[in-house]
């Protein structure tokens, strides 16, 4: 029978939950911002009730190996209110009073550490199943027959081949294409949705449309993204690193310390 674990993408839901009380009352009200953060992920247990669930949070440090190799990375982005970060510091203590486990790990990204989990769960346990509980399209590229992706609904390999017209694990070479607002990351210049996954669908992977560049043009591309792909050719291997997973990481995971307790997640629950 098949085990269910639960990584939660804490800072999200954080983000989510505080600024909505914040928004809507004007007032910093972090026991109700709790309570949010609560019923956001009690809500995704409709379905699957896991065997185990661990909380993870971005640590307060940000910088890590992304910004060192590309100053620009997320730098669109606001930084966090000196508020919020209180907030996180009381959501954890929170956490921690219901003796739920929390990981958080000094200059890596929360997203680092959730891969990393689910990588090494997936390779250990021959029957379980892996469920991210995040809205970030990063988290695609891992998804396979055991780790999936539970926001508003469970995504596994097909319905995200359906809804993006590309398989899992070429959800990097799509983005050093297009680009990523979100992270700041510029994509190449005249290459968009379409254009990305007429090249994709007939060359694969990036590394496979650099071998074959001089080809594009048989499959209708412009002389003109064909030359800025070449002149991105630097950039694009910066990019297609701040895409991928940190593998420099090493947790040491006892998974029975994160047994999940249905009935104190019933308590916690506010109706």
């Amino acid at each position: 029978m098949y085990k269910s674990v639960f990584l939660i993408d804490c800072t999200l839901f954080a983000y989510k939950s505080y600024y909505i009380i914040n928004y809507k009352n004007k007032v910093k009200n972090f026991s109700k911002s709790f309570n949010i953060f609560i019923n956001m992920i009690y809500f995704r247990y409709i379905k699957v009730y896991p065997k185990y669930i661990f909380f993870i949070f971005d640590n307060k440090n940000k910088l890590n190996y992304r910004n060192i190799i590309f100053n620009k990375y997320k730098s669109n982005r606001k930084r966090y209110s000196k508020n919020f970060s209180k907030y996180i510091i009381f959501l954890k203590n929170r956490l921690s009073l219901f003796n739920l486990k929390i990981i958080s790990i000094s200059n890596i990204e929360g997203d680092d550490v959730i891969n990393y989990i689910a990588c090494k769960l997936n390779k250990l346990f021959k029957y379980i199943n892996i469920y991210i509980l995040s809205y970030d399209k990063d988290f695609i590229q891992l998804v396979n027959n055991n780790i999936f992706i539970y926001s508003f609904s469970i995504l596994n390999i097909n319905n995200i081949y359906k809804n993006y017209g590309f398989y899992p694990y070429l959800l990097k070479d799509y983005l050093v294409l297009c680009g990523d607002r979100s992270d700041n990351i510029p994509g190449i210049k005249g290459i968009g949705n379409k254009i990305a996954l007429k090249i994709l669908n007939n060359f694969g992977d990036i590394y496979n449309i650099y071998n074959n560049i001089n080809k594009l043009f048989k499959i209708g591309i412009n002389i003109n993204v064909i030359n800025n792909l070449k002149k991105n050719f630097y950039n694009i291997r910066i990019w297609y690193r701040l895409v991928s997973f940190n593998e420099n990481i090493n947790i040491s995971i006892k998974i029975n310390n994160y047994f999940f307790n249905k009935k104190l997640f019933n308590i916690l629950y506010i109706k």
